[in-house]
């Protein structure tokens, strides 16, 4: 440390004179402090304090004034000392030190000097690390390079138990209560992570639940503090639930129990909304505080719902004319804001600027009130703050703070306004404990009658009817946080609608999985169809019969598919495509192997195959040729318009697909071992090989089964059909089945469902519900017992191609965008009917230049133009949302470009739709990262909500001036404050440093996105698939692709498929390389790890574990052939992509992903040309038949 070492060179240079002497001994005990890490401010403050005037004169002599001085030069150490210790050159004046020493006055600012600091700023890691320093010493706990929480645990570590910890927990709370719920939520992260066997989370959940016992006072410091925390006060409090942050709500639901969920829910009831309302009036109530577009109607007398709103509306008033201090604050905060912003606006020094901005966020969030000017004012050096060349008096910052106390005061009175004028500019702390409320209770009654009551049930009513304009004023926001209260009751209410949905969803696909299982194990060996990754395809089929059933195992009660869907959410096709791993089903497996191992002596080999984990990465060759045939199929039978198959054709065809497939499989398998070894690169390598030959013979045997049994002039009939018109749109026009797809995943313990669409990517048309939207349903999947129960955490997400019409009228373009989010957010949302909050795009279109869009290398995909077109299209959407008061249920687009070939995003990027998806992107994570604020500390989780807030009210305001569906938000005045205030935000984020990893992975990868757009990293296009995928796997409800959202978006869901598998299975069982996503996630977090590490651990994995999962499905299903990415060969630096080909666009840590020959099956490949290739095949069968006989 260059200061110990600067002050041991000063010490050394010291001779022998008194002194000197003094000097030295003085120095060198601190010196010893700074060796053993122990100098605090207590500690050198106290040294000072007991130095008599004698010593005083020695250690502060200086010899050219032949007197103590403030410029000697131990003078200045001690200044430097106390700098380096974190206190502010404000809380202590050197010249009184030196001329008088530490007073009682100076002891008592010092001490509180590092706390105020904090307080200013609570999240800089900088302000944190003083103050825990100093904390430490006063605990006698300082291990160096930890924090106060970690030093508390590992002074615990060789104990059983904690003993005196809620001491020293009630010491710290003393001296610093706000720090005190960081400091909780920090022990209890860290105890999580470390305490396996969870002993001594439980002992410090029990300490702190007494500490609370003994002193109430602590109760709202702990709750908030942690969700383990708030759930054990919630047991014992179930009335403080609904006074929980609504993220912190959702996150302690799972650990408080039955019974107190049902205290809270008839809670409810005794609310003064609900009191004395029957079901039917709460379900009125319920309606209209979720859905603003309905209070409109309520406004008429004859509405049914007109009495409802009545009641509404009068408890919104009553409630809020009882808390007639709280709207006074905040009626006097509006104009106080606004002189607050026009001081800074004149760029004040940073001393001033840096109060004042705190000061303008303390008023922002609890109003205007003597108590919180006072807060501030007692922790400022009245020097510095109204410091002026021609006096204090004359200092702006004086006259601001005089106009403050004056409205905080409501007072206008000459005696009053005096008392203030007298008491504000006096230095010495205690004039400030004068400043007290100067008016009675009845001029605040009389304040409140003549301002605020008059005007108070009309604001209601407007903020009820326009929910927009509550941003407009504090009161405002005043009643929009009484509404919302009453909304997170509905929420809640609904509790049971949302689980039943999550469990409905679970059933039918369990069901799914029950039926397909039981004919695959009543089907007999050569009939059944295995894909080489070791599972059994089928189509299943159910009938009104199959639904009636499901819906009863759900509810009950009896239903038909109608209302099925209807709990689902979600239309059911009645077939389904079932993929299912027989890895655990010994039946199927012993004939999948006789299938395999006829002759070839592979039984030992098989089984080595089957125990891996690695076989969600092996190319499913049996699956892409059935999709490739499939499709092919139906787009001969869509140009012919006649059906060419019987079902059991059909059937035959696959079967003979197969048999070839697996004596394929079986040869590669082989040579792909060396023993019962395999090489799994080598193996997909053989097997992207393969597709070529084994394409072409499907398609031969596609046309041989069409063709069959006919006579030559039937053939030579059909032929015409079949190729008349017969061209590439025909085949791009068509997906593979049209059906609902089903997959399990033994390793993976994964079962998912994909909604079945007949649009594809390569055919977009205008209209609403054109567009190939496949939902993607995830649950858990046990193997052994073959049930799917549904997840802890489901998220709803979707696949999307590219909304955007590219060709053609601008207007009309963004419009149809429009039209289509509509129709896309109601489907999705109708998969969770209480959810309320904003839908995530995540667009995954990487980002170019107007003139290189227009260039020969982009001009087919024109993705500036697609991007440029959506984002235009969800202000649109936003605003049609916005009037109908739906003010939160957005779409946000995040477009981070995945694949590398790619400008980065910026906020000062020179083309203006990268800068636009940069503030969009931003304020899309900000949504997400509210959702889950509960995973960050009190102070971060506060921060985090006030930035969304802040932001998404300014996005608000500028929707208005998108209506003609040209305009971008950063343009706006809006939009450029915006990006300014996220600018200044990130930076103040950027110095939060390490964050106190989670325990859960969900909020891990919450804290790992908060960092990562703290430091912009998001914004690199090496990381945009790791933002993109991490985003999808957290989000309540998302939507994401790209132009086609079959290869892109097969990287991004394989990897939150992965991230899934992960989160459902206990620590203890997952592989290595699984593990190691969770822990470079929390070596990312803590500081410890870079996010290139988290990169290639989520990628390494991925590779191994589900590279070829569910989600390859899409492709297939859509294109007739799987995604044809391949990964970079980029050696010195796997993660950065390095070549020019689009093609390669995945990691080298992906050395399992062959896909080079993958787009033979591709129906848009000009290679194969697949309406050349049938016709020719088609003409061959219906060429006449030369004979070579004798004549």
């Amino acid at each position: 440390m260059a200061l110990l070492l600067d002050l041991r060179t000063y010490v050394a240079n010291k001779g022998n004179s008194v002194e000197d002497a003094m000097k030295k001994s003085f120095f060198n005990d601190i010196i010893q402090l700074l060796e053993n890490d122990k100098l605090s401010v207590a500690a050198l403050t106290e040294k000072l304090a007991s130095l008599t005037d004698k010593e005083l004169i020695s250690l502060f002599w200086w010899a050219r004034k032949k007197d103590r001085s403030a410029n000697s030069q131990a003078a200045r150490w001690i200044a430097k000392l106390y700098e380096h210790l974190g206190v502010s050159k404000e809380d202590f004046s050197l010249e009184n030190i030196v001329t008088k020493g530490i007073s009682e006055e100076d002891k008592k600012k010092l001490a509180g000097s590092l706390y105020r600091q904090w307080q200013s700023h609570p999240t800089s890691s900088v302000e944190r690390q003083h103050l825990e320093h100093e904390f430490k010493e006063l605990l006698g706990i300082n291990y160096p390079n930890l924090s106060l929480a970690q030093s508390l645990i590992k002074f615990y570590e060789n104990d059983k138990a904690l003993p005196h910890l809620d001491d020293k927990l009630i010491l710290l709370w003393g001296k610093a209560p706000e720090f005190f719920s960081f400091l909780l939520h920090e022990l209890c992260s860290y105890l999580l992570l470390q305490d396996t066997e969870n002993n001594k989370t439980l002992e410090f959940i029990q300490i702190i639940l007494d500490i609370v016992h003994d002193k109430q006072e602590l109760l709202d410091n702990v709750i908030y503090s942690h969700p383990l925390l708030a759930a054990a006060l919630v047991k014992e409090n179930p009335e403080k639930f609904f006074s929980l942050p609504v993220s912190l709500q959702r996150q302690i639901q799972p650990f408080i129990g039955e019974d107190t969920l049902q205290e809270i829910k008839e809670s409810i009831n005794q609310t003064p909304l609900f009191l004395h309302q029957q079901a039917e009036q709460k379900t009125v109530l319920f309606s209209l505080l979720q859905a603003p577009d309905q209070r409109a109607n309520a406004l008429n007398e004859d509405a049914e719902s007109s009495t409802s709103y009545r009641h509404l509306e009068t408890t919104i008033y009553d409630h809020l004319k009882d808390r007639e201090e709280v709207l006074i604050a905040f009626h006097q905060a509006d104009p106080a804001l606004k002189a607050i912003k026009k001081y800074l606006a004149e760029k004040p020094n940073a001393y001033k600027s840096n109060f004042f901005s705190n000061l303008m966020d303390d008023i922002n969030r609890n109003g205007l009130t003597v108590q919180i000017l006072n807060k501030h004012m007692q922790r400022v050096n009245k020097d510095a703050l109204f410091a002026k060349w021609s006096g204090k008096h004359n200092s702006r910052a004086a006259g601001l703070i005089f106009e403050l106390y004056k409205r905080a005061n409501l007072t206008n009175n000459d005696e009053d306004i005096e008392f203030i004028k007298n008491n504000l500019l006096k230095s010495h702390e205690d004039a400030l404990y004068a400043l007290y409320d100067l008016k009675q209770e009845h001029e605040k009654e009389k304040f409140f009658e003549h301002h605020i009551q008059p005007g108070l049930k009309e604001k209601v009513s407007q903020v009820l009817q326009h929910p927009e304009q509550a941003t407009q004023s504090l009161v405002g926001r005043q009643i929009e946080k009484t509404i919302h209260h009453y909304q997170s009751m509905v929420q809640f209410s609904q509790r049971d609608l949302a689980k039943k949905q999550k469990t409905a969803e679970a059933v039918y696909q369990n069901y799914l999985v029950t039926k397909a299982l039981e004919i695959a194990q009543r089907t007999e060996a050569k009939k059944l169809i295995f894909d080489p990754q070791g599972h059994v395809i089928l189509a299943l089929t159910l009938n009104d019969a199959n639904y009636a059933e499901i819906y009863r195992l759900i509810t009950g009660r009896e239903g038909t598919k109608d209302d099925l869907t209807s709990l689902l959410g979600s239309e059911v096709t009645p077939v389904t495509w079932c993929n299912i791993d027989i890895e655990k089903v010994p039946n199927l497996k012993d004939k999948f192997k006789a299938r395999m191992d006829s002759t070839r002596g592979m039984d030992v080999l098989l089984d080595n195959f089957f125990a891996s984990s690695r076989r969600s990465s092996v190319i499913a060759l049996q699956e892409e040729l059935m999709m490739h045939v499939s499709l092919s199929l139906r787009a001969l039978e869509k140009n012919a318009k006649v059906a060419l198959l019987t079902e059991d054709a059909r059937l035959e065809l696959m079967q003979a697909i197969n048999t070839m497939t697996l004596d394929e499989f079986a040869s590669v398998l082989k040579a792909s071992a060396t023993g019962t070894t395999i090489d799994y690169v080598g193996l997909n390598k053989k097997l992207d090989k393969a597709r070529v030959e084994l394409a072409k013979r499907s398609r031969e045997l596609l046309v041989d089964k069409i063709m069959e049994g006919r006579d030559h002039q039937s053939i030579a009939n059909l032929s015409v059909l079949l190729t008349k018109g017969l061209n590439k749109h025909s085949f791009t026009s068509t997906t593979a089945t049209g059906w609902d797809y089903l997959r399990t995943d033994a390793d993976n313990e994964s079962s998912i469902l994909i909604s079945a669409t007949n649009e594809t990517a390569h055919d977009k048309q205008y209209g609403h519900d054109k567009v190939a939207i496949r939902v993607i349903t995830r649950c858990h999947y046990d193997p052994v017992r073959q049930t799917v129960t549904a997840h802890d955490n489901p998220t709803i997400e979707a696949r999307i191609p590219s909304m955007a019409i590219k060709s053609g009228s601008h207007k009309k373009a963004v419009e149809d965008v429009r039209d289509k989010l509509g129709y896309v957010h109601r489907l999705l949302t109708a998969k969770n009917q209480t959810y309320q909050g904003p839908v995530i795009y995540n667009l995954l279109t990487s980002l170019h230049t107007k003139a290189y869009d227009n260039s020969f290398f982009e001009s087919a995909n024109k993705q500036r133009a697609s991007a440029a077109r959506i984002l235009k299209g969800s202000h649109l959407y936003n605003l049609a949302q916005l009037e109908s008061g739906k003010m939160n249920a957005l779409v946000y687009v995040q477009n981070i470009p995945v694949n590398q070939h790619t400008n980065e995003l910026s906020y000062g990027a020179s083309d203006g739709a990268t800068r636009e998806a940069a503030v969009m992107t931003d304020l899309a994570l900000l949504a997400t990262l509210s959702y889950h604020s509960a995973s960050f500390s009190p102070m971060l989780r506060d921060s985090v909500t006030s930035a969304y807030r802040t932001a998404h009210a300014s996005y608000l305001s500028f929707l208005p001036q998108a209506r003609d569906g040209d305009h971008y938000f950063k343009d706006s005045q809006q939009g450029k404050e915006t990006m300014e205030f996220l600018t200044a935000q990130k930076a103040l984020w950027k110095g939060t440093g390490s964050i106190a990893p989670a325990a859960d992975l969900q909020s891990l990868a919450v804290q790992t996105l908060f960092k990562m757009m703290a430091n912009d990293e998001h914004q690199r296009k090496q990381f945009g698939m790791l933002a993109q995928a991490l985003s999808v796997f957290i989000e309540p409800v998302s939507i994401a692709g790209c132009k086609s959202a079959n290869e892109r978006e097969q990287a991004v869901a394989g990897r939150v498929g992965l991230l899934r598998s992960i989160d459902s299975a206990s620590p203890t069982r997952l592989p290595a390389d699984k593990k190691a996503v969770i822990e470079a996630l929390t070596d990312y977090v803590s500081g410890n790890a870079t996010l290139a590490a988290v990169q290639e651990k989520l990628d390494i994995a991925y590779n191994k574990y589900n590279l070829q999962g569910a989600v390859a499905a899409v492709s297939m299903e859509d294109q007739g052939g799987p995604s044809k990415v391949q990964a970079t060969d980029n050696e010195d630096d796997p993660g950065v992509i390095s070549e020019l080909n689009t093609n390669y666009a995945e990691t080298g840590y992906l050395d399992c992903l062959s896909q080079q020959h993958s787009s033979v099956m591709q129906a848009h490949n000009k290679e194969t040309n697949l309406p050349e290739t049938f016709t020719q095949l088609i003409t061959a069968k219906a060429a006449p038949q030369v004979s070579f006989g004798a004549r």
